[in-house]
């Protein structure tokens, strides 16, 4: 039973021991508490961070920016460390048009020991000095005009066009006449007779001639063929 009662008392020691030190810290007097910017503001030139920057045992304060994500806990000192305590006053001011344009993180620090001291952040603050330029408009090429056809002068005179002479049709000559003859007004064509048509229509009937002197021929000899056999 006495085993019992002593594991308690050191299990309840060892407990006050573990977590008097973060209540004390969690109570710890003083401020580090930066009022403007907000975090998301949108800033330019110089701009005056208010807050406040106390403690019992206040030793300074410094003010420090960094890059938004700051990875590498990589910090620049806003100004020199002040030694005085301010409630509810400018802490410094953030001259905006040395650095280049972005997203920042603003950081406070309130000293009350060698190495001791309350902090604050403001995330995600931004950078803008620099103007957005609009981009200018594309200029349009003028369409070409065709220039107008010139009006006439209705009192001018219109320029004269000298017609060539017309050919004279040549007479044919009649039957009867001779090549030097002219023709006369009622005298019909002249007959013209092509001999090398005559001459492939005698051939064709020639041909048909023969041809069908040749059938009758074969079939005569059909006949007396077949009356010989009888």
């Amino acid at each position: 039973m006495r085993g019992v009662w002593r594991f308690g008392v050191l299990a309840l020691t060892l407990a006050a021991g573990l977590f008097w030190p973060a209540a004390t810290r969690a109570q710890e007097p003083g401020a580090a508490v930066i009022t403007s910017p907000l975090a998301g503001a949108t800033l330019n030139g110089i701009v005056p961070i208010a807050g406040s920057a106390a403690h019992p045992q206040f030793q300074r304060y410094e003010l420090a920016f960094g890059y938004s994500p700051n990875l590498t806990d990589t910090w620049f000192s806003l100004q020199a460390p002040v030694s005085g305590q301010v409630v509810n006053e400018v802490l410094g001011r953030w001259d905006t048009t040395q650095i280049t344009d972005g997203l920042y993180v603003l950081r406070l620090r309130v000293f009350y020991g060698e190495n001791a001291y309350l902090e604050t952040f403001v995330p995600n603050v931004l950078v803008q000095n620099s103007t957005p330029t609009t981009p200018a408009p594309t200029p349009v090429p003028p369409t070409a005009v065709a220039p107008a056809a010139p009006t006439p002068d209705p009192t001018s005179t219109p320029p004269s066009i000298d017609l060539p002479p017309t050919a004279t049709q040549r007479a044919e000559v009649s039957a009867g006449g001779g090549p030097d003859s002219p023709a006369s007004p009622g005298a019909s064509a002249p007959i013209r007779i092509n001999a090398s048509l005559i001459g492939v229509a005698f051939l064709a009937g020639v041909r048909f001639t023969l041809a069908a002197f040749l059938l009758l021929g074969a079939y005569a000899a059909m006949r007396a063929a077949l009356r010989f056999r009888r």
